[in-house]
């Protein structure tokens, strides 16, 4: 490759590390979308219910995973103990999931 005026080869090698070091990032995210809920509480601790599946949550979790180059915990499949495992390591971490 040509080096313009001004550029040094150092410049030129810049990009394409950073881009390693990106592609590392992405690929070692943490993705989760749409886990397996447990019950929640409301009020006194009297009112127990389920929280309800959020496809748009799974979509969005696939996606940003497709994107990335990750693949997605999901479902059941997104457990605490995996979420808690991978977030100890994870450069990058997306949830998709009830707030």
């Amino acid at each position: 490759a040509a080096i313009a005026p001004g550029e040094s080869a150092s410049s030129q090698a810049a990009p394409s590390r950073a881009t390693g070091v990106a592609r590392t990032v992405a690929t070692n995210a943490l993705v989760v979308g749409n886990p397996s809920m447990p019950y929640v509480y409301s009020g006194r601790w009297t009112n127990r219910a389920k929280l309800q599946s959020l496809p748009g949550a799974e979509a969005e979790s696939r996606t940003i995973a497709t994107q990335l180059g990750a693949s997605p915990l999901t479902g059941r499949a997104a457990t605490e103990s995996r979420i808690r495992s991978r977030m100890a390591t994870a450069p990058l971490i997306h949830f998709a999931t009830h707030g």
